[in-house]
């Protein structure tokens, strides 16, 4: 089942990003700084088309169709990736396709407020909003 994740989401708080950040290999100071970051995500939903604006130090904004491969900015790894969301229940799985065993994330609204979990082998972590 399909849920809406439209609104503007706060960032709140983080679980086990920076150990994420360490698998990703993300550098001392760029991982310092994305940990100081507490961004702002918007997200417009209409079904199955969703564009997701992230604003903190830098804005970026991805714009996809569930099902449909889109290409996507890694901010971390400083590269473009083919990329494929699909519904899991009611949950939103992203995966990359350039990279089978890169990370996947999970968007999912968990008692009234956004979850994004990234997942990268053993690890994961996630990253919790509140609707503003």
């Amino acid at each position: 089942m399909a849920v809406d994740f439209s609104g503007t989401w706060k960032h709140e708080k983080n679980e086990g990003f920076e150990e994420f950040l360490k698998a990703m290999k993300v550098g001392l100071l760029p991982r310092s700084m994305a940990l100081k970051q507490s961004p702002t995500v918007v997200i417009t939903q209409n079904g199955d088309d969703f564009t997701i604006t992230t604003k903190g130090a830098r804005t970026v904004e991805i714009k996809f169709k569930v099902g449909q491969e889109y290409k996507e900015n890694n901010a971390l790894e400083g590269k473009e990736f083919r990329m494929v969301a699909n519904w899991d229940g009611s949950k939103l799985v992203t995966k990359n396709l350039d990279k089978p065993d890169g990370a996947i994330t999970i968007r999912e609204i968990e008692g009234g407020k956004f979850v994004q979990t990234q997942k990268l082998g053993d690890i994961t972590c996630r990253r919790i909003f509140k609707k503003t």
